[in-house]
């Protein structure tokens, strides 16, 4: 199962792989100003029903230092958001690989792969 994040600055949106390959249903938040880590890993455990994801892919704003997955200082983003390690600290928190990737580059692919609309 591959947990799936979605960070923007007014809302977090998740959901998770089900066997087959398909989506599960889509959990959003509004994104907090505090504790960021401990709400991406809260929305983690809710689409994964609290079992450990194999892996976490994450669409962010940029601009992130891509090498260390960190968000360095996004637009519209509270504080907290600002230079935060993702990778390291959703790692630490469930010892999967996590991937993140800029988000205008998630829905590019999503448009070639699904077409759009």
């Amino acid at each position: 199962m591959i947990a799936l994040l979605d960070i923007g600055g007014t809302k977090l949106a998740a959901a998770a792989t089900l066997p087959g390959g398909e989506l599960g249903p889509v959990v959003r938040v509004p994104t907090p100003p505090t504790d960021a880590l401990h709400a991406l890993a809260d929305l983690v455990r809710d689409v994964t029903d609290d079992r450990r994801p194999d892996a976490i892919g994450i669409s962010a704003p940029g601009p992130f230092d891509r090498q260390h997955g960190a968000l360095l200082n996004p637009p519209g983003m509270p504080r907290a958001w600002h230079y935060l390690d993702l990778t390291a600290g959703l790692t630490g928190k469930f010892g999967c690989p996590v991937v993140v990737e800029n988000d205008a580059n998630c829905a590019g692919l999503a448009e070639a792969r699904l077409g759009a609309g």
